[in-house]
């Protein structure tokens, strides 16, 4: 008798196994965001310090009454620098990290003030948006968290789920 025997190897419940345990790790991106925390953070001072161009939305620019009460010729929106150290940092614009969440943004409530604005008193400046930069740099690091796993299970497979 000919005939021709097709065998799986490594064995489906070795490779149902190791899907199982790579499903658990993906739900757990706190890896990728840690590395993506410290360009979202410099795309929030950019956002700040580019006065808004860099995503687009310029802001409108200050109230001749506001010139005149400043001492010196600050960048926009800027007086202390205190939004702007807060935000370009993630060890303090990192508000929350779990596995399936990453949440920057700052504790200062004028940062609220200046992204929204007060209706009929101040211009909404927003700056808590993705730039093109953050958005792509988001996406690499997502892509390389996504690798990594990958390349996990194919060597857990090689060595024969050992």
């Amino acid at each position: 008798m000919t005939e021709v025997r097709f065998q799986v190897d490594p064995p489906p419940e070795m490779i149902a196994r190791l899907l199982g345990k790579m499903a658990h790790e993906v739900a757990d991106f706190r890896p990728a965001w840690a590395a993506m925390a410290p360009d979202l953070s410099d795309g929030l001072a950019s956002n700040l310090t580019s006065s808004g161009s860099n995503i687009g939305e310029p802001w409108a620019p200050p109230a001749p009454s506001t010139l005149r009460r400043r001492s010196s010729s600050r960048a926009q929106m800027r007086l202390t620098g205190d939004l702007l150290g807060e935000v370009s940092r993630p060890s303090t614009s990192v508000r929350r990290m779990d596995p399936s969440v990453l949440q920057v943004g700052t504790t200062k409530r004028y940062g609220y003030v200046q992204h929204f604005g007060v209706k009929g008193r101040l211009p909404a400046r927003p700056w808590i948006s993705w730039s093109d930069a953050m958005r792509k740099s988001a996406t690499k690091k997502i892509e390389q968290h996504a690798t990594l796993l990958l390349a996990k299970i194919s060597d857990e497979i090689a060595r024969g789920g050992k």
